[in-house]
């Protein structure tokens, strides 16, 4: 019989292997979008459909998953999770044409949004504050780790499986599933170690949420993040390639430097907030990194200034996340079933706003050009930091002061 720690590890691995295979897959069609087009004869307002084409899925089973995870639990919320996305994702075998592509983006995005509040509710649930804070850590840090693999291994795999991109996305979907059979096999319940219960969502969850000042300042942060990711994360490659006359190959190299950026922002943000206590500062100053890297790529191309705006931008998106995620746990009165139901309420809220962005910057670019649609981001990074500077610290830090009658903390609600 495993012990209690094991058995913590082998669920952590699970969990994170899982949720990664499902990040791969959000954003891997933008490696092969040039492919893509040819493949279906499609322009690229059409393409940026199918990347964006899931957000709406997601953000209805990320919005009725915390409901859903209240009847049947954490551990078959999770399995379904893995195997509705990994199905949408092997789905690209049978692709024959762009309206069957985009179906299983569909499904795909419901098994993703079944995946955000299961993570919200499980980190809350089965580990402690401490814990919390690595795997929000280490939650944040997925996408980025994610979007290494898809511009380091996407066009490779095509060369393996003879060009055959819908082989190289499906890979992603057939991992899922691996991971699916092990979490069935080896995870026996729900409750296998101590922390608070998974009570059922109140009927008005969503609403008294809303009124929670952090979380509606967070829920306006990331819209305007998630926005400017996805136009950067999908636009970006192919502003390489078009805008600055770089091969296929060059652009994805290059677009690696985004998301390596944006680990090391995650591991310093981890770092800075076990070691001062503090979330609010690296809330503010993502955003406000975001925005200058945009300016720098716009000005700089494929130059040296290009290349830091890139890093600007792959640590200003990433570094703020970790406290997104942590903030609500620290809040008064959250229990598992309102922090993951916190988690689909954010990151619905920033889907939508990333359902309509990479269309309408395809459409922007083609008529003026990639790297001023990438540009126009300026503006939500200029109103998330805005949104940031007004939340309160939440750190065990500002409550330390507070319990020692010290002044409240700039910004707080003291």
């Amino acid at each position: 019989m495993l012990s209690k720690k094991t058995h913590l590890n082998l669920v952590t691995a699970l969990i994170i292997s899982g949720v990664f295979s499902l990040y791969v897959a959000q954003m891997n069609p933008s490696a092969v979008l040039t492919l893509i087009e040819q493949e279906y004869q499609i322009n690229s307002t059409v393409s940026s459909f199918g990347i964006s084409v899931i957000f709406l899925p997601v953000i209805l089973f990320s919005m009725a998953g915390p409901y859903l995870q209240a009847r049947i639990g954490l551990k078959r919320t999770y399995a379904l999770a893995l195997l509705l996305g990994g199905l949408g994702v092997a789905f690209n075998v049978f692709a024959n044409s762009f309206l069957m592509f985009c179906l299983g983006r569909v499904v795909y995005g419901a098994g993703f949004g079944l995946s955000t509040p299961f993570i919200g509710a499980a980190i809350m649930r089965w580990y402690t504050p401490l814990q919390q804070v690595r795997m929000d850590t280490v939650n944040a840090l997925l996408p980025y780790l994610g979007n290494i693999l898809v511009f380091a291994l996407t066009l490779p795999l095509t060369a393996v499986f003879a060009g055959s991109w819908k082989m190289a996305l499906a890979v992603w979907g057939f991992f899922s599933f691996a991971v699916l059979l092990f979490w069935l096999l080896l995870v026996p319940g729900d409750a296998p170690y101590a922390g608070p219960s998974l009570h059922r969502p109140e009927k008005r969850l969503y609403r008294d949420l809303l009124r929670r000042r952090e979380i509606l300042l967070l829920l306006i942060a990331f819209v305007c993040d998630f926005v400017s990711f996805s136009v950067i994360t999908s636009l970006l490659p192919t502003y390489f390639q078009r805008d600055c006359g770089l091969a296929i190959e060059t652009a994805h190299q290059l677009t690696t430097l985004f998301p390596i950026a944006g680990v090391a922002g995650g591991l310093a943000a981890y770092r800075i907030m076990s070691r001062t206590g503090r979330r609010k500062p690296l809330l503010w100053s993502g955003q406000a990194l975001k925005a200058v890297g945009i300016a720098l790529i716009y000005q700089g191309g494929v130059g040296p200034l290009g290349f830091t705006g890139m890093v600007l931008i792959g640590v200003g998106n990433c570094i703020w996340i970790p406290p997104m995620f942590v903030v609500p746990m620290e809040l008064e009165g959250m229990t598992p079933a309102r922090v993951g139901a916190a988690f689909s309420l954010i990151t619905s809220s920033g889907f939508a706003g990333g359902l309509a962005a990479p269309v309408l910057a395809g459409t922007l670019s083609a008529h003026t050009s990639y790297g001023f649609a990438i540009f126009i981001c300026i503006i939500p990074c200029l109103i998330g930091l805005v949104a940031c500077l007004f939340i309160r610290e939440t750190g065990p830090l500002a409550k330390s002061a507070k319990k020692a009658g010290g002044p409240p903390h700039p910004g707080s609600n003291a």
